[in-house]
């Protein structure tokens, strides 16, 4: 017997009348927003760091990643959403 045959899903209680099922409705959790905003602040951290660490970089290592001063400079005024 194949494992998916052996789930099954419990019938759905019938809805009383003028109750419309809400199947195709996405309600997030608060959990879920909490996450997702967590996502995109460590997401805006780590482009700012990265960003911050571009523009400290001496020549030597410039010049080995093929970008100019002035082109770090302008990478690291970007904003985040950049």
């Amino acid at each position: 017997m194949n494992t998916i045959d052996t789930i099954r899903t419990p019938p759905r209680a019938p809805m009383p009348p003028g109750h419309g099922r809400r199947d195709d409705a996405v309600i997030a959790s608060p959990l879920s927003v909490i996450r997702m905003l967590r996502a995109v602040y460590q997401w805006r951290v780590a482009r700012w760091r990265s960003r911050r660490s571009l523009e400290n970089l001496d020549d030597h290592l410039l010049r080995d990643i093929g970008l100019t001063h002035e082109a770090a400079a302008r990478e690291a005024r970007r904003s985040f959403w950049d």
